[in-house]
């Protein structure tokens, strides 16, 4: 499991470093001692998680993990801190954990543990290549690769194929967490298989996208906008 660690005092650096130590499956690939710094690593080094200071000079730990969550594939985020009364704030970036200095061996290592099982969760969830769905008694299996876009629908969401539409009993949100290398969110209703992106289109003050399979326009909100730049541009 690679580890950044992002702390503005050297010592709390050294200290974290040191206990991380005793885990042999983690690797400290880097360091950052400011919130710009940690952006532009996570984004370099792509590593499993990024232990973060909440308080830093210029860019905080609470505004530098909001841009590192916008990733395509995001880092689990832990955030260290002095300052127990950033908690809510800090929640509300859905970090992996909290953890409040002086770090605590134990409480550390309850993290960590709980970070190997969520890493192990989504290997497991990038390597499957196909997706279950129920039609009546029977269980069937859908490919991901077969799968152009969704929408949510009610509890359940539709996937849509060049040949067929198949409801599942799995939430957009799932989908996109389990399945981040095949779908990306493009509306709060809406995700696209990114293979399957072609072009990004304005009409009328309003983006929408197109599809490489499908002659459907799909709307775009603003905020997804940069993101489905980004995609394409890879």
């Amino acid at each position: 499991m690679q580890v950044l660690i992002v702390d503005d005092e050297p010592m709390a650096q050294k200290r974290l470093n040191r206990l991380l130590a005793d885990h042999q499956h983690i690797d400290v690939i880097g360091y950052a001692d400011n919130g710009h710094e940690a952006v532009e690593l996570a984004a370099q080094l792509q590593p499993d998680v990024i232990f973060i200071d909440v308080e830093m000079p210029g860019k905080n730990g609470l505004t530098a993990a909001q841009e590192i969550n916008e990733q395509a594939i995001p880092p689990a985020i832990v955030f260290v801190t002095a300052h127990p009364q950033h908690a809510l704030d800090a929640f509300k970036v859905m970090p992996a954990a909290y953890l409040l200095k002086p770090l605590e061996r134990q409480e550390l290592d309850t993290v960590v543990n709980k970070l190997s099982q969520l890493n192990k969760a989504q290997v497991k969830g990038q390597q499957q290549q196909s997706i279950s769905y129920k039609v009546g008694n029977q269980t069937k299996k859908l490919n991901l690769a077969d799968i152009l876009y969704c929408c949510s629908d009610g509890k359940y969401t539709q996937a849509f194929c060049s040949d067929t539409q198949v409801l599942l009993d799995t939430s957009l949100k799932e989908l996109e967490q389990q399945y981040p290398r095949v779908f990306l969110r493009i509306h709060r209703n809406t995700l696209v298989n990114k293979a399957q992106l072609q072009s990004v289109v304005q009409q009328d003050k309003q983006y929408q996208v197109r599809l490489k399979s499908s002659p459907e326009l799909l709307s775009v909100s603003r905020r997804e906008v940069s993101r489905v730049k980004e995609a394409l541009a890879d």
